[in-house]
């Protein structure tokens, strides 16, 4: 007979239908240690003086893009933020984390913010959740490929799995994906070509996202899983313009016309 589940599986199915809700679809656990032996002492996360540490990787497919658009819709003082898609990422997944009502001292850290928190491509890699290329700097998920972001490590004062994930399947691997030379000279070429235009707007993306998505669609897995072009091009431009358009599209909100319906 098998024993009561460990703690964290036991959040884990508490947060997962809470995140998914909100468009935060991918979640992995892993020990804060694993990832605080392969990063570089300012990049090391609290592990509460543990030998093993809960680490959980949230993250999303493109799953986020209609919840994210609805909550604009219904709260349009989002609009005028700097950053609209993290603020809702802040506050969709610590509502959740709330929710929880997690006894034990813990913290959310969040991905993409400087200085930064944690790194959220390592965090991925010994989760389990994404493979980490070393000669793109892209994280692939086993069925998602190249179209999934990171957004934050939630870390609990409890244990974490005993074991780490099993390898990665070799097609997400750089030895799958990156054979053909063509990729990694792309990937050379637009780090050059961003790094030499950092001085615009979001580092540079702004003028060679294109390429960025050409790249992206090199990789076979996750293909049927792309993002909408909407959301291909507010993920890299964070074009406000654009932003404000989609939800536009949208029409009023759900309140409102549900009060319409019973006038």
């Amino acid at each position: 007979m098998s024993g009561p589940l460990p703690y964290y599986r036991v959040l884990e199915s508490k947060l997962a239908p809470l995140l998914s809700a909100h468009g935060f679809d991918l979640l992995s656990s892993f020990q804060v240690q694993w990832y605080n032996a392969k990063v570089a002492p300012q990049y090391k996360v609290l592990d509460y003086g543990r030998g093993n540490t809960l680490g959980i990787m949230v993250g999303n497919t493109r799953a986020l893009w209609e919840p994210f658009l609805l909550y604009c819709r219904d709260q349009p003082e989002l609009l005028n933020v700097e950053h609209p898609l993290d603020t809702y990422a802040e506050r969709s997944i610590s509502a959740a984390v709330d929710s929880c009502s997690i006894a034990l001292p813990h913290a959310l850290l969040m991905v993409g913010r400087w200085p930064p928190e944690v790194l959220g491509q390592t965090a991925a890699h010994v989760s389990g959740l994404a493979y980490l290329s070393h000669k793109t700097r892209h994280c692939l998920h086993p069925k998602f490929g190249p179209w999934v972001a990171l957004r934050a490590v939630l870390v609990v004062d409890c244990d974490g799995p005993e074991a780490p994930p099993p390898p990665f399947p070799f097609e997400i691997t750089d030895e799958a994906t990156c054979g053909d030379p063509s990729v990694t000279e792309l990937f050379q070429r637009l780090s050059r070509a961003t790094e030499q235009a950092s001085g615009e707007a979001d580092c540079g993306l702004s003028s060679t996202w294109r390429g960025w998505v050409e790249l992206r669609d090199t990789f076979k897995v996750g293909r049927e899983y792309r993002y909408t072009d909407q959301q291909i091009e507010y993920h890299y431009t964070k074009s406000k313009e654009l932003l404000r358009s989609c939800v536009d599209s949208l029409g009023g909100r759900a309140d409102t016309a549900a009060c319409a319906d019973t006038a």
